[in-house]
């Protein structure tokens, strides 16, 4: 447990979009940023937002010390926790959300495919998978998956591929990937760079198709 006293304050611009008279509101929120009082650097921002920078400020002037629990981690993050949480309980906790996001990613990617499983592996009149044909197919899942895993970046979901990936990968390397302030632009890149060579490989080997109009 640490000890945090508020002593900044972020502020957010938003943009509000009135769909039926076409209005545009901009406008500003505010949030306090708390820092440990006792010797530590830890620092957390707090949820709550404030309309204007009076009433945040009034709270960093108050300077009310907070409690809360901090989680570190052996590559030097750390996580600022304000549940009764065990370390053990938060971990299962993490597992068990970001499994549960990638499963529906994984469930998502079979769905958009299903049409290309079914004709070419399901079907009655499936056709036999050769070395060249297997060439020529792999280029629409590898186009689908660069699609989703660019998709996990832009929304800010890269920490679900910690749940499958992370144990198998060095905690450093793992922070780089999935932590730190790189990790969305990492993913967005992998997702493109999957896409681009999906296309490349179609463009190579032909698609799935042309091969049964040869």
């Amino acid at each position: 447990m640490h000890s945090f006293v508020p002593y900044d304050i972020e502020s957010e611009t938003r943009r509000e979009h009135f769909r039926y008279s076409g209005r545009t509101r901009t406008f500003t929120k505010y949030m306090v940023v708390y820092k440990s009082d006792d010797g530590h650097e830890y620092r957390w921002t707090d949820d709550h937002e404030y309309s204007s920078h009076t009433e945040a400020e009034e709270i960093v002037l108050r300077g009310t010390p907070v409690d809360k629990k901090v989680f570190t981690v052996a590559d030097g993050s750390y996580v600022v926790d304000d549940t009764d949480q065990t370390p053990a309980d938060y971990i299962e906790h993490a597992i068990v959300t970001n499994g549960a996001i990638s499963l529906a990613a994984f469930v998502l990617l079979l769905v958009i495919l299903r049409p290309w499983i079914k004709r070419n592996f399901l079907a009655p009149d499936a056709p036999v998978w050769t070395a060249d044909r297997v060439k020529q197919g792999v280029a629409t899942p590898l186009m689908m998956a660069g699609i989703i895993v660019a998709a996990f970046g832009i929304l800010d979901l890269t920490y679900a591929f910690d749940a499958l990936l992370g144990p198998f990968l060095p905690s450093r390397l793992s922070h780089v990937l999935f932590d730190s302030p790189a990790a969305r632009p990492l993913v967005i890149a992998a997702g493109i760079g999957l896409f681009a060579l999906g296309v490349r490989w179609g463009n190579r080997y032909g698609s799935s198709e042309d091969a049964e109009d040869a």
